[in-house]
This record gives C-alpha cells, sequence and structure tokens, in this order.
C-alpha cells in the first residue's frame, strides 16, 4: 500500500475520517488483454491489442485495449488498429469478445457485492465502492485477494473521501496496488500537476481556465471559485444575435423558400441527438439487440450485425456532436464493415465524440416491435451498451414498445429503434 503525498506530513484529517465512510476505487489491470491471457497463457508477457475484428490491415477500427507491454510501444485505446500495429509490429491482434468480457465482469462485480458494501459499477472494469471502517486498507487488500482468487484477474484499489479522491488515487495504484488520497494529501501529491490530471477536467475546460490563468491543480484550488463560476456562466451563454436577426429568424430566398439563420455552433454547452434505424427480420441470421445475441429463429439482416439498438444508439451520439450520422461514417457498402459488431461501431463513434470534445450524460433506447421480449435481458444490454461507452449502466436506458399491430413492425416484418444522446462539453 502506498500513501500518496508527503509521508512526513501528519494526517490529521485522515484521524478525523477515521471510522467514517471511505470511497475505494476498484480498477482492473488491463482488463480486456487479462481475459484474454486466461484463455490463452502462452500470450503473458507478449504484447497484446484487443479491438474490432482483430485484422489491424481492416481500415477504421480502433484499440479496445492494449497490454502493458503494448503501452510501452505508446499503444492507446482509441488509437487505430493500423497505427497500433506500425508503433508494435510484433503485437498479438486479438478481436473483441463482448460476451466474454461481459461473463468475466459479472464475475468481479458479484465477488465485490460479496462483501456486502454499496457497489457502483461504472463499466466493465472499474466500479466504486462505500466502506465505513477505521482500516480501508485492510479492505482493499482483501478485496484485491478475493477478486484475484476467484477471478484471477489483478485490481489496483485507489482510497479517497470522495470518488474523485479515490479514483485518482488509483492512478498512483496501478498495476496491481493499493493508493490513498485525502484532502489532506491532495495538494501536496496533485498540486504541480496539469488541470487535465483531474477526472472530468479535458481540453475545451483546461482551454477556458488557462484563459483565466489557471494551468495546475493548485492554481485552481486556490482560484476564486465567484470568478469561476461567473467564467462558466459566461461560457454557456449564447451569443447574441444581431438585431435583424433576432427579429427575422429566417429570411426569403429566391423561390419563397424559408432560410433559417444559424446560431453559432460553438456556443451549446449541451447537445442532443435523436438516433433512428430498422432493419428487416429474416431467417437464417443470429438476432442481436443491444449487444446481446438472443434466442429466435430470425435475425435482423444489415451490413454488419443488423443491431438496431446500438445503431439508433450510434447515430443518435454522431447526431449530437454534429459528426454526421452511421452511414457516413460506416457506408453499408463497405467490405470493412461487413459482419462487423455493432457494438465496435458504437465504441468508434463515441471515440469520435469524445475527440471532438464532448461526453455522454445520458441516453434512452427504445426498441420498437411485437416480439422479442426484451425484459429478461434489457440489464443485461443496458450494461453491455454501458460498457462499450465507459460509462455507468444507470446513464443508458433500453426500453420496448409496439404499434399494437400496426406498419411493418407490427406485422413482424422487422424491428426499429429509437435513441436520444444527450452531449455535455468535456
Amino acid at each position: 500500500m502506498s500513501e500518496v503525498g508527503n509521508p512526513a506530513l501528519p494526517h490529521s484529517g485522515d484521524a478525523q475520517h477515521s471510522g467514517g465512510v471511505w470511497v475505494l476505487h476498484v480498477d482492473l489491470d488491463q482488463f480486456l488483454a487479462a481475459v484474454e491471457q486466461l484463455r490463452r497463457p502462452e500470450l503473458v508477457g507478449r504484447p497484446i491489442v484487443v479491438g474490432g475484428d482483430g485484422d489491424p490491415r481492416r481500415p477504421r477500427q480502433v484499440v479496445a485495449t492494449a497490454s502493458y507491454e503494448a503501452r510501452a510501444f505508446g499503444v492507446r485505446s482509441g488509437m487505430p488498429l493500423i497505427q497500433a500495429l506500425r508503433r508494435c509490429p510484433d503485437a498479438v491482434f486479438l478481436p473483441s469478445d463482448h460476451p466474454a468480457y461481459d461473463a468475466a465482469s459479472a464475475e468481479v462485480m458479484a465477488t465485490l457485492r460479496s462483501f456486502g458494501w454499496p457497489v457502483e459499477v461504472w463499466g466493465w472494469d472499474e466500479a466504486f465502492l462505500g466502506v465505513r471502517a477505521d482500516d480501508p486498507e485492510a479492505i482493499a487488500r482483501e478485496l484485491k485477494a478475493r477478486v484475484l482468487a476467484r477471478t484471477r484477474l489483478s485490481c489496483a484499489v485507489g482510497i479517497g473521501e470522495t470518488r474523485l479522491q479515490a479514483k485518482t488515487a488509483t492512478g498512483f495504484a496501478k498495476p496491481g496496488g493499493v493508493a490513498r488520497l485525502t484532502r489532506r494529501t491532495w495538494i501536496v501529491t496533485m498540486g504541480d500537476r496539469p488541470v487535465t490530471a483531474i477526472w472530468g477536467i479535458g481540453t475545451r475546460t483546461a482551454e477556458r481556465l488557462e484563459a483565466l490563468g489557471i494551468r495546475t491543480v493548485e492554481e485552481l484550488a486556490r482560484a476564486d471559485h465567484h470568478r469561476l463560476g461567473r467564467a462558466q456562466a459566461r461560457a454557456r451563454r449564447p451569443r447574441p444575435r444581431s438585431r435583424r436577426s433576432a427579429r427575422a429568424p429566417g429570411r426569403l430566398r429566391h423561390g419563397g423558400g424559408l432560410r433559417p439563420s444559424r446560431a453559432p455552433a460553438g456556443d451549446a454547452r449541451m447537445r442532443v441527438g435523436l438516433g433512428a434505424d430498422a432493419h428487416a427480420l429474416v431467417e437464417g441470421v443470429p438476432l442481436v439487440l443491444g449487444g446481446v445475441e438472443l434466442d429466435s429463429a430470425r435475425g435482423l439482416a444489415g451490413h454488419s450485425d443488423g443491431d438496431v439498438l446500438a445503431h439508433a444508439l450510434t447515430d443518435a451520439i454522431l447526431g449530437a456532436a454534429g459528426l454526421g450520422d452511421i452511414g457516413s461514417l460506416f457506408p453499408s457498402g463497405a467490405p470493412e464493415w461487413e459482419g462487423s459488431s455493432s457494438l465496435d461501431l458504437l465504441a468508434r463513434a463515441y471515440a469520435e465524440a469524445r475527440d471532438t470534445g464532448w461526453e455522454l450524460v445520458n441516453a434512452d433506447c427504445v426498441l420498437v416491435g411485437e416480439e422479442p421480449k426484451i425484459a429478461p435481458v434489457r440489464e443485461v444490454m443496458r450494461a453491455r451498451l454501458a460498457g462499450v461507452l465507459g460509462v455507468d449502466p444507470s446513464l443508458v436506458n433500453v426500453r420496448a414498445t409496439t404499434t399494437d399491430g400496426l406498419g411493418f413492425t407490427g406485422r413482424g416484418e422487422g424491428l426499429a429503434a429509437l435513441a436520444v444522446a444527450l452531449l455535455d462539453r468535456a
């Protein structure tokens, strides 16, 4: 266990916290790669890259995770597979296997719940626990030991008085260790680091803070919060339009059509996207919905796996981020997408959105059709979609409705889906 910060400092803040509730952040080490190493022990110690169908020469596929050996060559999540191949030509490239990762994650989370503490799952490979204890390090060590014994997977545990402290401490604990950050050690440890070292602060926010002369964590901590609040309010406030455009939101063009005025695109703090998709039901193909393969005699026809829920959510995210639609990013006739997992397409689309400065706030997905009934697997769908996006399943809702026998879905000819996604500037 490492106590992050200057060990010479008296931890009076910790002493006052003794016996209180601690937040523990559990983060599995190189999770996807570790699952693959369990299935293929001969890969232990070798650079591994997991993503797409495992073929790095096929375009538009990205790294889902890389083993520590591959990361030493500069391979990172979200990187195109072809770039990962250039950086680490000796790496072993493997296709994503979502069912295997779901099963391994479920076993880990069940192990964490076996302690009886509240558990808040944040995707496949991480969770927060609320623990009341005098010695949180002892509990952290027991958590690590039990997870390793039951799943053969290693994890790091961060301890803090808040989620932010705990998650930040995990960065010091990885791989496989335990670390603690408290208000007493926060500035000593984090003060000289850039503001982007704080969970939730992205490049856009960092640029706005730099304009205020704030570059480090300590400068942010010592800043006037009233000044920060006013600056944030100004950043969110839309720019005033001209008097002419305020009077007339649109103007007539030749032929009598109405040409709408455009509000400045960069002013919106939040954006909403609407996605829709529909596919015909056909014999002889598996039915995949929300990343879950269902027991059905018919599946959805499509260039990929036809997952209308994942497609609608992908479309909604791209729309909210102003990145076009799923068809423009993944053309239906392109051979590289034939048979692709829609979850991989969703992961790539969200990576594109994040690269342009957007983060998911929440999403709501609706399946339209008479069959199948998704209630038994609805939570699995939520977890699978959320796992790909790296968010808590509570942020991705999945539900279903019917058209009371009307239309192609009512006649059982196909299925449709709608999704709404709310994005916020990172």
